[in-house]
């Protein structure tokens, strides 16, 4: 084609075709290509500067606008979103009334929809582009199905709408993604089978064949040829259409997965058990096994959790899609307090995991839950070798923390504080800005509670004041009350414990804050402020395990002040508000001994009076 200009005797019309054809061959040969060949990505750069060299010498073509259409398609390969949103925009404009403009108009609410979605991956803060292109690309979308023109191209906007909002619910907050995850669903019920599809594009190929056959009648051949060409083009896309999997079973296996997403699991998997017998590929009955066993596992149903992942790994071992397959089964068989929880089956999937994907995304949380189960199960030395085993290969910052931290884990479960303090305090300091990090700094300043309270307390006020929304607040607020108390500070200490009580009541050591200021008030003496604190937590904590201790510690300061009628009458409070609680048997002990102290104390039987 480049030599045909230099051919004596070629029509205009002839070379025009060909100058044509040269970018049409390089986007061709850029799409065999793997997406990681460095050759890839020049010939589709290669292709957009022959398609512009097209247009600049033929501004008067009627290719113009395919040139500038699979332009944009070159340029959006390439990632070159702006450019191809500039080259459709400009189709729009100028083609406006082309039989053929809405594939321009599709392919900008993709861009417009993808350009949206990259940038809400890398979003760190918020930003109103994001929803503006969000917003053009569904408007430019439903602007197509509205026209009702091309069933093929309203099909395929239907479902990109789906896909859009799917994207779009997946990077939203959680307040905004339940309602656009419905707007998803909507969307992907609306979508035609391919059937349906397939015949309404036979039936468009030949309205432009007939309008062809009509211009050619009326000796109008420049339009005949046009309307041919549109019709070959039109022709090829059922070819597509066909070879592609029906979009209606694609359909529901986005909202099957949606459903996942919100935490609806069993309609989840009614949906993927009515689509399975109907996939007509590969990779959707990959993915429906795939999340078949997901919603399992994270319902913990072992039994089928497992008899899916087997099935799984048969089928598909090693592909990247369940990289998190074994980590899911092994935190299910970790799941503290169920019947199901065995350390040694989630030993085995995590280690499963690490093999079958070595270098995978979730390596460092395999090995994590792995060196967490050893511990669990006193397999301190192999949980230490599994971390610096790791450490020795040189993985990467983000991996290296997990396996740092988790050293300073087994440190403290074997009560070596001094080394866990070590490598506590060198996490926090080597990787600002992680999860690692922040629990670090707390470990650093609570594991010196036995040995420096000051220096405890320093640590633990450095963290609190760094890391104010930490899930570890409320354990370092309870550390620092009892650094306090053991530096001396009982003022300060009681002002921790009541911050922690006041601001995290449902927190696991708020009870313990209770009895902690009780004890020390009870050490001076200050009975009738210990009643009292003691009266708050029964109201506060009615159904917590400590409930008995602390009418016990209420009713022990009156029978040691002679109140021995109001000590019996707490004991019988609590008997009367937990008859069937197991520490009821130790309120009724003590209540027949005070009764027996109080006869006792009555003097002889026949020495009374009547009344007595």
């Amino acid at each position: 084609f480049e030599k045909l200009p230099t051919v004596r005797g070629l029509d205009a019309a002839t070379l025009e075709i060909a100058a044509g054809m040269i970018p049409q061959i390089l986007v061709a040969k850029a799409s065999k290509l793997p997406p990681d060949n460095k050759e890839r990505e020049v010939a589709f750069s290669d292709a957009a500067a022959k398609f512009d060299e097209f247009i600049t010498k033929y501004p008067n073509s009627r290719e113009v606008e395919s040139a500038n259409y699979s332009k944009a398609i070159a340029l959006y390969q390439i990632a070159r979103y702006d450019d191809a949103v500039t080259a459709l925009r400009g189709n729009l404009a100028k083609f406006a009334q082309s039989p053929t403009i809405l594939d321009s108009q599709y392919l900008l609410g993709l861009t417009l929809g993808t350009i949206a979605n990259v940038a809400a991956e890398k979003a760190t803060a918020p930003d109103p582009t994001i929803d503006k292109n969000y917003d053009d690309a569904e408007r430019v979308l439903r602007d197509i199905i509205a026209k009702r023109r091309d069933l093929a191209l309203l099909n395929d906007s239907q479902f990109q709408i789906g896909e859009l909002l799917f994207g779009r619910g997946s990077h939203a907050g959680e307040k905004e993604r339940p309602a656009l995850m419905q707007k998803a669903l909507e969307a992907y019920r609306a979508v035609f089978p391919k059937d349906a599809v397939v015949n309404a594009q036979k039936l468009r190929v030949e309205q432009f064949r007939a309008l062809s056959k009509q211009a050619a009648l009326n000796r109008d051949f420049a339009n005949r040829d046009a309307l041919q060409r549109i019709a070959d083009k039109e022709a090829e896309k059922i070819a597509i259409i066909e070879a592609r999997p029906d979009q209606t079973i694609t359909a529901k296996l986005k909202s099957g997965m949606i459903f996942f997403q919100l935490g609806r699991h069993d309609e989840a998997r009614v949906i993927f058990d009515f689509i399975d017998p109907f996939a007509e590929d590969a990779d959707t009955k990959k993915q429906i096994l795939y999340f078949t066993t997901l919603t399992y596992a994270v319902q913990n149903n072992v039994g089928k959790a497992v008899e899916k992942y087997e099935a799984f790994q048969e089928a598909y071992k090693a592909d990247p899609i369940a990289e998190n397959l074994d980590l899911v089964l092994g935190g299910m068989f970790l799941t503290p307090g169920k019947e199901h929880t065995n350390a040694e089956k989630a030993i085995e999937f995590l280690q499963r995991g690490l093999e079958t994907y070595p270098s995978g995304r979730y390596t460092s949380e395999l090995l994590m839950q792995k060196s967490m189960a050893e511990v669990q199960l006193g397999k301190f030395d192999e949980a230490l070798k599994s971390f610096q085993d790791f450490l020795a290969k040189g993985p990467s910052k983000e991996l290296a923390v997990a396996a740092e931290y988790g050293i300073g884990i087994v440190y403290m479960k074997t009560d070596k504080n001094a080394d866990a303090v070590k490598t506590f305090a060198e996490v926090r300091d080597k990787y600002p800005g992680t999860d690692q990090a922040e629990d670090a700094a707390f470990y650093v300043g609570q594991l010196q509670l036995g040995t420096d309270a000051k220096v405890a307390m320093a640590e633990l006020k450095s963290f609190i004041e760094k890391f104010p929304d930490s899930r570890m607040l409320p354990e370092a607020l309870y550390a620092l009350g009892q650094a306090q108390m053991a530096s001396g500070d009982t003022a300060g200490a009681f002002k921790s414990y009541e911050q922690l009580a006041t601001k995290h009541p449902e927190s696991a050591p708020a009870p313990f804050s209770y009895f902690d200021r009780a004890r020390s008030l009870a050490s001076e003496q200050k009975f009738d402020e210990v009643t009292a604190l003691m009266k708050e937590f029964m109201g506060k904590y009615s159904e917590n395990d400590a409930l008995y201790q602390a009418y016990d510690f209420v009713a022990q300061i009156q029978t040691s002040q002679g109140k021995g009628a109001e000590a019996i009458a707490t004991y019988e409070e609590f008997v009367e508000k937990k008859p069937d609680h197991p520490t009821a048997a130790d309120a009724l002990v003590k209540l027949g001994g005070l009764w027996k102290g109080y006869a006792e104390s009555q003097g002889p039987y026949l020495a009374l009076d009547a009344t007595k």
